[in-house]
């Protein structure tokens, strides 16, 4: 994991060639309720808020099966 951690990034944000995206704004939950279509009385997520601000970072921690990879697909 710190090898991960500690690795530099593959892209060259400095290359004059790379096309430059000026991104604005926020991800924003407010109050979520997910369940998936084969489990409609499951709730995945229920009353589930959260910002996701650009240049931060953020990490989805929980036991298993409490709707982190179900967030990061929603996204």
């Amino acid at each position: 994991m710190f090898d991960l951690i500690e690795s530099s990034d593959s892209i060259d944000q400095d290359d004059p060639k790379a096309e430059k995206i000026d991104l604005k704004g926020e991800i924003k939950f407010e109050s979520i309720e997910f369940a998936y279509p084969s489990k409609k009385d499951h709730k995945i997520l229920k009353d589930f808020t959260c910002t996701f601000e650009i240049g931060k970072t953020t990490a989805l921690v929980g036991p298993s099966g409490a709707g982190k990879s179900s967030i990061v697909q929603l996204i």
